[in-house]
């Protein structure tokens, strides 16, 4: 709620000061990032379905397991970009938002977003950008468990 309510100041105050005429992309994107003990847990914080072919035999000798599906948004025209998994000492998938870290971790990546050139108008951006993260939302309560939101200090 606070993302969005900055979010929503800056997107009026680019509205008013710069006047774009043009919008080409709109999206939210949430990184969640598990390392350490938490990492040594991860079978107990995140689905199975979520954890791959970590939740099987072959997963004790994973190094490297990343999932990626992109979903249409039927309705909306958006698209959800949904990234998860293993990553070993040193990896990034996108070295623009997860950098690499001296230890293994785990990554629930979830960017929701419309491209496609349009008006600029404010309070349509704001609007959308409030639907992706409920959205979003939606699928990390669906991704993690309430063991997750404990560890976290999340409500369950």
């Amino acid at each position: 709620k606070d993302f969005l309510k900055r979010f929503e100041a800056v997107v009026h105050a680019l509205g008013e000061h710069v006047s774009p005429r043009v919008l080409d992309r709109v999206g939210v994107r949430y990184i969640d990032r598990v390392t350490g003990d938490a990492f040594d847990a991860i079978e107990n914080l995140v689905r199975p379905e979520v954890l791959g072919a970590a939740a099987t035999a072959l997963g004790a000798h994973a190094v490297h397991a990343i999932s990626e599906s992109v979903f249409a948004i039927s309705h909306t025209g958006a698209q959800l970009l949904a990234r998860w998994g293993l990553l070993p000492k040193g990896a990034t998938v996108d070295p623009a938002a997860i950098e690499p870290l001296d230890q293994p971790s785990w990554i629930l990546d979830l960017d929701m977003y419309r491209s496609g050139q349009r008006a600029y108008d404010a309070a349509e951006v704001v609007q959308e950008a409030n639907g992706f993260a409920e959205r979003i939302y939606a699928v990390f309560r669906w991704a993690v468990t309430d063991n997750f939101l404990r560890r976290y200090g999340g409500q369950v």
